[in-house]
């Protein structure tokens, strides 16, 4: 790969992948965007973790395994505490009621072509105001511009290390 990509995996119910509705979520306004939901389980703070310890659901609907190769060309990588605060000022209104902080998603995806919060930084979410990062669940990230994959392999049978002896 070159500097420019990264490689991350897409979690799903089917065996094939297709960029369509069946791979996506749709919007949540404010609160999550639409698109195709990626995970880095490089660390012990992907999805699979995430699985493990919360989701225990999860691990019986989505078994198929999708490497995904992105370019970051046009991604919103967000790594530090202050690249976040830096986007929560720049796309973020305050929900008087909740006091928490609803992003304009549909401006953040005319600027980008998708978003990696990769580290996870869940203390954030304890903040107020502070856009909610625990709709993220883990290191992960969505891309709703079809341009931003490089490729994708059709899914492989995940074997979720729980299922393993130790």
């Amino acid at each position: 790969m070159t500097s420019n990509t990264l490689v991350l995996h897409h979690y799903s119910d089917k065996s094939d992948f297709q960029w369509d509705a069946g791979q996506m979520c749709g919007d949540i306004p404010g609160r999550k965007p639409g698109g195709l939901w990626l995970s880095d389980d490089s660390k012990q703070e992907g999805w699979l973790s995430v699985c493990r310890h919360v989701f225990e659901d999860a691990k019986l609907r989505y078994q198929y395994q999708h490497e995904c190769v992105v370019a970051l060309d046009r991604i919103l990588w967000l790594q530090t505490r202050a690249a976040m605060e830096r986007f929560n000022s720049n796309y973020g209104a305050v929900d008087k009621p909740e006091a928490c902080l609803h992003i304009d998603w549909g401006r953040v995806k005319d600027d980008y072509g998708g978003i990696l919060i990769i580290p996870f930084h869940p203390s954030l979410s304890k903040q107020k105001p502070f856009y909610d990062w625990y709709r993220f669940d883990c290191a992960s990230g969505c891309i709703w511009d079809r341009a931003c994959l490089v490729r994708v392999t059709s899914g492989i049978k995940t074997k979720f290390p729980w299922d393993v002896p130790e």
